[in-house]
């Protein structure tokens, strides 16, 4: 429908125009990349508080200008009180006891202080401006806030910051004034001014009243690892992803599989390269039930499980018809993107986990609290288990791809377990079918969903719905641009140093470039 945006001092692609609007202006004040991703962070942190907040998680895959190739990994841990005997009833959807340490604010530090060009002060300037003197409510804002009324109405603080006056009407002006106190806070003191002090004190307190494990010692312990990303080759590019515990390494082994049967040679909509691709990302979501956990807790085979040798085998599973059903999880996130003219190039992603997390917001902090340790299993027998202090298997992934001749890209979606089956048909689309960064986004997506169902976008032509059914594939027809299934964000820095970015029409933001 449209081509990517280009750029030639920097880009950015994210879900909201006010994230993409702080991105570029840090841009234009001189930060690099690295500060406008954390620029662009705390933004959608106000302006998107249902997908992403303060007391969620972050991750990160950055490119820089030396050509490095780093990964940052801000999952939040289990509290150290956390055993699976504390949940006999299972892990709640909300409440504090669905809270694990929050890790997003020590992304920000460790971001900024290894490659930031600016101080969080800087970096932070435009979040807390919006926070403190508001901003105008999209519809999709006041949707959420209204379907999701006697949820965030329960809590003390979710009803103090959403539900002022009822739920908020589109256009009016929402202000978080606890919210701009907390990120002037950061501002001032680092990890310090959210971890430590009053914020800190407050969101234990918060959490334990409601029945929850964190206190301030989980608090202090922090929460950003930097990983080295895993790689595969293929069909002539290099493909990184986050490490563990993201389920990142699913995408790559669902493309290591797909890379033998040559998709390139038919349409991105044929149902024998969908089924292909669907079998190959079931084979793999398999797999990570059966493998995946916190690496420091549990072995797991990764260069087995990425090796071509193991894709051969994985695509000797594949027949004809539909395998055996897998489960996905969808949930609420946000991704964006951002590259600079020196080279640094940002792929970034952030969650709640759920749409509104634990539906907890720590009073007098303007902090909402994610449901991260609904991650967790509590089956003794699963490489995931719940263990104090522990990482659990995060849905959140980025990726980077790179060819040979210098062309990069840096990309991600939100949605859950739907992140890994949507980023491995934006690789392809980009590698196999030779569409540009805008087009890869916009082709009809598609996503196993529930146990043995398998969406797509109702634009993919009947014939796609009628031979994958008689494949046995069970065939949801979802809209004709379904937001629940992606929201992409794509830049792109070519071989000469120009630079490109495509934001997904699924959601209202916005690709920039300067």
């Amino acid at each position: 429908m449209r081509a990517p945006i280009a750029g030639r001092s920097g880009v950015v692609a994210s879900a909201h125009q006010l994230a993409s609007l702080a991105g570029i202006s840090t841009l234009r004040a001189g930060g690099n990349a690295i500060d406008a991703a954390i620029a662009m962070s705390a933004v959608m942190a106000v302006v998107q508080p249902y997908s992403s907040h303060l007391g969620g998680d972050g991750f990160a895959l950055i490119r820089t200008a030396a050509g490095e190739t780093l990964a940052l990994n801000a999952g939040g841990r289990a509290p150290a009180a956390a055993t699976p005997e504390r949940y006999p009833d299972g892990i709640p959807l909300r409440g504090g006891r669905a809270v694990a340490v929050p890790g997003l604010v020590d992304a920000w530090c460790a971001l900024s202080g290894r490659l930031g060009a600016k101080s969080l002060a800087e970096t932070l300037a435009p979040a807390m401006t919006l926070a403190r003197e508001g901003f105008a409510v999209p519809s999709a804002l006041a949707r959420l806030i209204r379907a999701m009324q006697d949820v965030l109405a329960a809590d003390t603080g979710c009803r103090e910051a959403f539900l002022q006056d009822g739920p908020p009407a589109p256009g009016s002006l929402l202000r978080q004034p606890d919210l701009a106190q907390t990120l002037e806070s950061i501002a001032a003191d680092g990890r310090d001014g959210f971890y430590g002090g009053e914020t800190g004190r407050r969101i234990a307190a918060c959490v334990r009243e409601g029945g929850g494990y964190l206190d301030e010692a989980d608090l202090a312990t922090n929460q950003a690892v930097w990983g080295e990303p895993l790689t595969i080759t293929y069909n002539g590019w290099t493909v990184y992803e986050q490490p563990l515990p993201s389920q990142g390494i699913v995408t790559l082994m669902a493309l290591s599989t797909i890379e033998g049967f040559h998709h390139g040679a038919e349409p991105v909509v044929s149902p024998d390269g969908i089924h292909e691709s669907a079998e190959a990302m079931r084979l793999a979501l398999l797999d990570r039930q059966t493998h995946l956990g916190d690496p420091d807790a549990v072995e797991v085979p990764v260069e087995r499980l990425l090796s071509k040798a193991y894709a051969a085998e994985q695509r000797g599973r594949i027949g004809h018809q539909a395998g055996a059903p897998v489960a996905a999880r969808d949930g609420d996130t946000t991704s964006f993107a951002v590259a600079d003219g020196e080279g640094n190039l940002v792929s970034f992603i952030q969650s709640v986990f759920q749409p509104w997390g634990a539906a907890v917001l720590a009073p007098g902090t303007g902090v909402l609290l994610n449901d991260r340790m609904r991650g967790f299993s509590l089956d003794p027998n699963s490489p995931n288990v719940l263990r104090p202090g522990a990482r659990t298997v995060h849905t959140l992934n980025t990726w980077l791809l790179e060819r040979a001749d210098g062309l990069i890209y840096a990309g991600g979606t939100p949605g859950a377990d739907y992140q890994v089956q949507v980023n491995a048909q934006l690789v392809s689309a980009i590698v196999d079918h030779k569409l540009n960064a805008q087009s890869a986004i916009d082709a009809p997506k598609w996503a196993l969903t529930g146990p043995g169902d398998l969406a797509l976008e109702s634009r993919f032509p009947d014939d796609a719905f009628a031979e994958l059914a008689q494949r046995g594939h069970n065939i949801v027809r979802a809209l004709p641009w379904e937001s629940v299934l992606c929201r992409c964000q794509i830049v792109g820095r070519a071989a000469n140093g120009g630079l490109l970015a495509a934001s997904d029409p699924r959601a209202d933001g916005a690709a920039l470039g300067w």
